[in-house]
This record gives structure tokens, sequence and C-alpha cells, in this order.
């Protein structure tokens, strides 16, 4: 059995890879490709100790249902990602954490999605960190490593000491991209190998990993490693027919159950028994460590979708297609915690049923739900979690619109 699951990985590995080189059309969505982004990356390097804005220009001729920014510190090798928010008509936002001492530079680039199904990147940009005295000077962690509960505190006192050292002697002097911000903002992976904390940053962030149904990214060539890419489960989006197109449009101009600390790194978190100190909070990936987010929402209570998270939307729900009588079509749609679920429909009396993968992105109120059959309905949802509407294509691929009503 061994033996067998080994060659399964390599020929799994070897698909990839067959997909990933240039001029192959296996994943290319049909027609062009619509995506422009523009973006001029910052010219002055950044002072550590701050957060990155970062501007861009996003045009699609159809709906931009995601908009990331993945990025990574040099001392990193897995890229993380925030979604953007929508800022005005075509302008988008994103905030990265801030860089610690000795982070060197920070990689990025920008994935959008839209209602085509078209997958696009940027090139890669880079930011240099500015030369500092307290960066020549700070003694680096190295790798990550297990610490002494009694030294957590001396050591959380001295990333804090010097983190408030250099807010108060560069306050006036960094850069206009440069922001600061004390609020807990949301970094998201696609890896199923722990993100307990960002090489290279040291600021209040919750890691979470999201749904195999969201994992964009790892059909964006150049992210991820083969191996990397097989690990998170690459070849369920071969299955889910969304396509990866090049980016010749683009214009640049775990959770911790132990009570162990780790993460003391060049800018990672402390850690101690599934907590965090010195502002750093963290989130399981998977939720494994026997905490049930769920029971803090209520089923039974409706949600406005501008207030909803993935939570609120877990449930059975009955659907019905507003242009054709329920004796004709109707469905049911279970949508699970983590981007699984089901579906069964009635179709003149007929039944069928399967899986799906769903995803929801509170920041812009849009959902995607792929029932693997070709049916995939996806854009913004309005009215509230009991009672809401999402348009989409059926599986021959006409549009069409279903109500979802919990039951």
């Amino acid at each position: 059995m061994r033996k067998r699951s080994k060659m399964l990985k390599m020929l799994a590995m070897a698909l990839i890879l067959f997909l990933l080189v240039p001029g192959q059309t296996i994943w290319a969505a049909s027609g062009k490709v619509t995506t422009k982004v523009k973006h001029k990356p910052p010219k002055d390097e950044y002072i550590p100790g701050f957060r990155i804005q970062l501007d861009a220009k996003i045009k699609d001729k159809t709906a931009l249902l995601v908009t990331r920014c993945y990025f990574k510190a040099k001392k990193d090798n897995v890229f993380a990602f925030i979604n953007m928010n929508h800022i005005d008509d075509n302008e988008y936002r994103a905030i990265l954490p801030a860089p610690w001492v000795n982070s060197e530079f920070i990689e990025y680039l920008f994935v959008t999605l839209n209602n085509n199904k078209q997958i696009t990147r940027t090139q890669m940009f880079k930011i240099e960190e500015a030369e500092t005295k307290e960066a020549a000077q700070w003694q680096e962690a190295g790798e990550v490593k297990e610490v002494r509960i009694d030294k957590a505190q001396e050591i959380v006192e001295e990333y804090e000491e010097l983190r408030k050292e250099i807010r108060e002697k560069y306050r006036k002097k960094r850069p206009k991209y440069q922001i600061e911000s004390q609020d807990v903002m949301a970094v998201l992976t696609e890896l199923d190998e722990p993100l307990v904390s960002l090489n290279g940053f040291y600021d209040g962030i919750t890691v979470s990993q999201v749904p195999p149904a969201a994992r964009y990214g790892l059909m964006a060539e150049g992210l991820y490693t083969a191996e990397q890419i097989v690990e998170a489960g690459g070849t369920l989006a071969v299955s889910s027919n969304t396509g990866a197109a090049s980016a010749g449009t683009i214009e640049a101009s775990t959770g911790m159950s132990t009570a162990a600390i780790v993460g003391i790194g060049v800018g990672a978190a402390v850690v101690i028994g599934g907590g965090a100190a010195a502002g750093i909070a963290l989130a399981n990936k998977d939720d494994d460590d026997g905490d049930d987010d769920s029971s803090t929402v209520d089923p039974n209570v409706p949600v406005d979708v501008g207030d909803a998270t993935e939570l609120h939307f877990v449930g059975t729900f009955s659907n019905r297609d507003p242009s054709r009588p329920t004796s004709e079509w109707r469905a049911r749609t279970t949508l699970n915690q983590g981007g699984s679920g089901s579906w069964e429909e009635w179709i003149s009396g007929q039944h069928n049923s399967g899986n799906l993968q769903w995803f929801w992105n509170q920041s812009t109120s849009q959902m995607i739900i792929d029932y693997l059959t070709g049916a995939t309905f996806s854009g913004r949802v309005t009215g509230n979690t009991h009672n809401f509407t999402l348009s989409g294509s059926w599986g021959d691929g006409s549009p069409g619109t279903i109500i979802f009503t919990r039951q």
C-alpha cells in the first residue's frame, strides 16, 4: 500500500508539472482574458514595524469575485495572502502585516478570479527593507524553535521594546505607503501545513486556512512548488473546471494546543498554550484544537449577509428556481463548515445527488458554489442567512438563479 501511494503521489506531481508548463491550454478558461491590473510599486524602502499599504486598479468586463494579494518575506518559502478591499470603482487596496527588522525584502503579487472563472496573476513585485541602526544591532533568533516557558515574558518584552523604539523614532519619517494600526488583521493560507507565524513579520494577526474550493493560488503559476500543490489538494482544481489564465494582460506601472512556546524567530509570534502574547493572535487552521467555533452562532437567528461569516451559512437549504414551478425543479443544498457540502435535486420526479465545494468572501459579500457537475453559482449575495438569492449557470451553461431558504 505504501509503495502504491508513493507512485500515485509521483503521478499526481507529474500531472501538476505538465499542467503548469507554459503553452498548455488544459487549464485555460474559454475566451480572452478580460482582467487588467495596474499597480505602481512603492519606490521608497519600508521601515520595519509599520504595515504596508498597496493600491491597485483592477478592471474586468465581467464581475470580479475574488481579489487577493499574496506576499512573503525573504526568510519564508510559503506565500500567505489577504483579501483586498474594494475602495472605489476600480480601486482595490491591500494592507500587509508589519515586516520585522532584518526581513530584508517583501515579495508580493495580485491574483484575481472573475465571473467567467478565469484566474489571473500579476508579475512579482519586491520592496526592500531600509537600512536602520536598529536592524544592524538586532540579534536574530534564527530558525523557528522551541523556547523555555520561563523565558517567554523576557522575549516578548524584548520584541515589544524594539517595536516601540522603532515606531517612536520613525513615525514621522516612514514612507507614505506605510501605516500604523493596532487592529488585528486576518491572514489566510492555502497550504495544509501549519502556518503558525509569518517569518519576517511581527504584528497582530489571525492565520487561518481557506477551504479547497477557494485555493485559487494553486492555479496561479509560480506561487508554489509542484509538491506543495499536490499536498494542498491541487488535483482537486482540475475537476473544478476553474481556468488559470496567463498574466499577459497585466500591466505593471495550526493551532497550538500544547504549553510549548513555538515560533521565536525573525518576526515570529510567541504562542503560549494555544493563546497569544505580544498582541499576536493565531487561529487554528482546521479547528482541531477541540474548540467548536460554531457554538457562538445560533442557526435559528437570521443574520444580514453584510455581517455574516462562513459559519452563519452552515446548514441545509431548500432551493427553488424563480423561473420554474417546484413540480418541475426543486433541490436541497447542504453547506458544511470548511467549504464542503452536498446537494440533491428533483427534476420532474427524477432524483439526482452529489457533492459540492463552496466559498464565502465576507469582505465582498460574495459566494461561490461549485456543484462539481458543471453548474456553478457565484456572485454577490443579498438578503440574510435564512433567505438569499444567488445567480450563476446550470450544468448546460445556461444562466440561472437559485433561491436558498434555510430548512
